[in-house]
């Protein structure tokens, strides 16, 4: 059993040097793929050096739009918790995410997946004869409302999983959160009303159903809190 743990530390450990490439593709993965091994091996700071897991807070981001909808918003929220991180948008169109070792990295790069699958897919639902006879209103308001669906199903999803197998040791959550407020405050951050929007319950539903296939890695915003942005 000892020599499982010790070679699975190893193989982390080749991951988290990996982590570290200048080829932010292959940085993702390994990243993500150490962090998979810590939860299912129940992993922590105590079993790496000092030099292997950092003692601080960082920061990831990945391109998203300028000015999301309330399905972005939910999706960032939901990824965040899912990997013990934060997150904000910059006004410059990316949402940024903030954690500790390697969860703001996995964090971003799940976001980036989820936000271009559920975006495919409702392109493809878009296309339908259906939507296609649509005003052009009238398919702003069919396309988030079905990813607002998708998005809901995914953090309902996300939430579960983080439930059944927390990537922080109960010892380490309290260090994590210090680390995180402390970098969070680097940032000129300020809360942002989200507008309402006009949703369709068809195309919500139909996106609640097909954003169940989707392959996810780990809640819903409350429905008071503000996303955070870059102040200007």
């Amino acid at each position: 059993m000892e020599d499982k743990k010790a070679q699975i530390i190893e193989k982390v450990k080749k991951l988290l040097r990996l982590a570290k490439s200048s080829n932010e593709h292959e940085a993702a993965l390994a990243a993500a793929r150490a962090q998979e091994l810590l939860a299912k091996y129940n992993l922590d700071e105590s079993d790496f050096s000092e030099q292997e897991l950092p003692k601080e807070a960082g920061m990831a981001h990945t391109e998203t739009v300028k000015k999301p909808a309330t399905w972005v918003f939910l999706l960032a929220s939901s990824v965040a918790g899912a990997f013990d991180s934060k997150y904000f948008h910059s006004g410059r169109g990316y949402m940024c995410f903030v954690g500790v070792d390697l969860d703001h990295e996995v964090a971003a790069f799940t976001y980036g997946y989820l936000y271009r699958t559920i975006n495919r897919l409702a392109s493809q639902f878009m296309g339908k004869s259906q939507q296609r006879r649509l005003t052009a209103k009238g398919k702003k308001k069919v396309r988030l409302s079905y990813c607002l669906g998708c998005a809901d199903v995914v953090s309902r999803g996300l939430k579960m999983q983080h439930e059944r197998t927390p990537i922080t040791t109960t010892a380490l959550v309290p260090v994590k959160d210090a680390l995180i407020r402390s970098k969070m405050s680097e940032f000129n951050l300020q809360s942002e009303k989200v507008k309402d929007e006009s949703l369709s319950d068809r195309a919500y539903w139909c996106g609640r159903k097909d954003g169940a296939g989707i392959d996810h890695g780990r809640k819903a915003m409350p429905k008071k809190a503000r996303p955070l942005r870059i102040g200007r």
